[in-house]
């Protein structure tokens, strides 16, 4: 009986070892920009051009999977919009690199799980925010998924999640496109393992999973009709000074995704009512440009979002006059700067940026003297220009801002 028993288990065993044997398949991701969708300009052609060549002799492609995945930038349509984009762009991109296989898409929405990879990997490069990060890693593996995103941006007065939009996000803007090498009778039992490989994301995508994109079998994939994404972007940043309180005004305008240009009126101005004991008149203006390093997305925004680390350069000018004890100055003031920023948000709705400044600045001046309340200015004679030349810190500032955004369809 036990001679039976392993000359039956004996026979089964070459079908046990072909059926365990995995198929063969290669991943090739393609990256995005916040908003991008085509495939093409996102370099898949040349990402599929590099793994065919590593395939080797015998590497045929037979069939292809794609699935589309985006960061929780946006809201919950435009992100389900934008990952079929993805998916459909890239179905294209990869029917057209290899003609007559059969290829198949998955939008899948926001990659939570890939999330959830990117706060495990920045615990060891932030060990200082490790709690936070935890708190963060929490919310992200929650059931909970209808609140999920706004209990992430509401966390640590929104700090964690502008970590997490300049550390983790570029890398949740993706599409994965799975190369399968096997004979078609194995596609689909591999294409049932692929998609336990990615069950939590499954899951969590299933109402956009709807949209599945399927190619063909003599043609290009259809890319299904839907309206224009809509995604914000700032179009001018509005904000005051606090170490002038009330009596400054600064404008901040993004030109590129790294660039902005930005004006300040400073006008304090301080005149009590026995004028010439004391007073205090100062209008001064200045404007300079900013070069933003770090990542442009941060809060489903496009473009240039004016936070993070900085470096600017301006110029500035403007007179005063000061006066104790009817005896004062009048002058002006005039110069160049250059130094760094750090802008952080405050809330969800505002931005609180921290600024300093190493420069030049001029200061002709001239004396004069007040004979009786509220009487003419009499410069001492003979009169004299004073200039001063000074080489050090010109520039300091705690600015508080609010964002005016821009609703644009991205390309």
């Amino acid at each position: 009986m036990n001679k039976r028993l392993l000359f039956i288990l004996l026979s089964l065993l070459p079908a046990l070892c072909v059926t365990a044997q995995p198929r063969r398949s290669t991943v090739v991701p393609v990256r995005f920009g916040l908003g991008e969708s085509d495939a093409s300009r996102a370099g898949l052609p040349d990402s599929l051009r590099s793994a065919v060549s590593l395939l080797g002799p015998g590497g045929k492609v037979d069939s292809a999977m794609v699935r589309g995945y985006v960061s929780p930038d946006g809201g919950d349509a435009a992100n389900a919009k934008t990952a079929a984009r993805r998916t459909a762009s890239s179905v294209e991109a990869v029917r057209a690199f290899f003609p007559g296989i059969s290829v198949s898409g998955t939008p899948c929405g926001v990659d939570w799980d890939g999330l959830r990879e990117g706060i495990d990997r920045l615990m060891t490069f932030e060990p200082g925010r490790r709690e936070e990060l935890l708190e963060a890693r929490a919310i992200v593996v929650s059931p909970d998924t209808d609140t999920r995103k706004s209990r992430l941006m509401d966390l640590h007065g929104g700090k964690t999640w502008w970590l997490l939009s300049q550390e983790c996000f570029a890398a949740l803007r993706r599409a994965d496109v799975t190369l399968f090498l096997a004979s078609p009778a194995d596609r689909e039992p591999c294409r049932e393992a692929a998609v336990e490989a990615h069950d939590s994301v499954a899951v969590e995508a299933a109402p956009v999973r709807e949209a599945v994109v399927e190619a063909p079998a003599g043609g290009a994939a259809e890319v299904p009709a839907m309206e224009p994404v809509k995604e914000r972007r700032i179009a001018v940043s509005v904000g005051t000074n606090l170490l002038v309180p009330l009596s400054s005004l600064c404008a901040e305008v993004p030109v590129s995704d790294r660039l902005s240009v930005a004006a300040g009126w400073y006008s304090p101005w301080i005149w009590p009512s026995d004028a010439n004991k004391f007073c205090f008149e100062f209008q001064a203006a200045d404007v300079w440009a900013t070069w933003w390093f770090g990542s442009k997305a941060v809060s489903g925004l496009g473009g240039n979002t004016l936070a993070g680390h900085s470096v600017f350069v301006g110029v500035f000018g403007g007179h005063y006059d000061i006066e104790r004890d009817y005896h004062g100055y009048q002058g002006e003031l005039y110069g160049a700067y250059a130094g760094y920023s750090y802008s952080f948000t405050v809330g969800r709705r505002m931005r609180l940026t921290l600024a300093a400044g190493l420069g030049y600045a001029r200061n002709p001046s001239r004396e004069y003297r007040v004979y009786t309340d509220g009487g003419k200015l009499i410069r001492v004679n003979p009169p004299v220009t004073e200039t001063r030349n000074w080489f050090g810190p010109v520039k300091a500032a705690v600015t508080l801002s609010v964002p005016i955004y821009l609703t644009y369809s991205p390309g």
